[in-house]
């Protein structure tokens, strides 16, 4: 089943109330739980983030971010090379990841921690769902931002998906995702 296609998105009212409620993540590692974290106001793959040496978690910058690049792998398109500025939630699990120093029971094993944390959305009653899946944040993302309003080159951006028009200049830069990520960040 391709996740790019056939997960629903979490409703914003799911993720606050269910995903981020107190306690809602005891139980689960605090590696797997973070990174799930980091996927709630960003969008990212799990392997975006699963993949990310502790150098690319760029958290004393003015704009905290993290960068999405090759790191000797094969990067799924051109444009999925990105840096995505990292706020609420998602800030404070970077910066406990980066407190341990880094990812690393995780580190090139996405389907180990899908497998994990899929298992227990179940378990726990964290699924919308029986379709959803921890994958089913970066459709919530991507829902999210097209309710707030924020232009297609910007969502395709954060998302690391292909846009079908010329790009001229740098599409609002780090600063510009850090403003459209903000209108929706928990």
């Amino acid at each position: 089943m391709d996740p790019e296609i056939s997960r629903p998105p979490f409703s914003r009212a799911w993720v606050e109330g269910k995903l981020l409620a107190a306690g809602a993540l005891n139980g689960l590692n605090e590696e797997a739980a973070d990174t799930l974290l980091v996927q709630v106001n960003t969008g990212l793959r799990p392997s975006e983030v699963l993949l990310c040496p502790l150098e690319d978690f760029c958290l004393d910058d003015e704009i905290p971010f993290i960068r999405v690049a090759a790191h000797g792998r094969e990067l799924k398109q051109r444009h999925t090379a990105r840096d995505i500025p990292l706020l609420g939630v998602s800030l404070a699990a970077a910066r406990r990841i980066v407190a341990r120093g880094g990812i690393q029971r995780y580190r090139d094993k996405s389907n180990a921690w899908s497998s994990l944390v899929n298992k227990f959305l179940d378990a726990h009653g964290l699924k919308e769902t029986p379709q959803h899946s921890a994958y089913s944040l970066r459709h919530y993302v991507e829902d999210a931002l097209l309710e707030a309003g924020v232009d297609d080159r910007v969502r395709a951006d954060i998302l690391g998906h292909k846009y079908d028009r010329p790009s001229y200049g740098a599409g609002g830069g780090l600063l510009g995702r850090r403003q459209a990520l903000a209108k929706i960040s928990i």
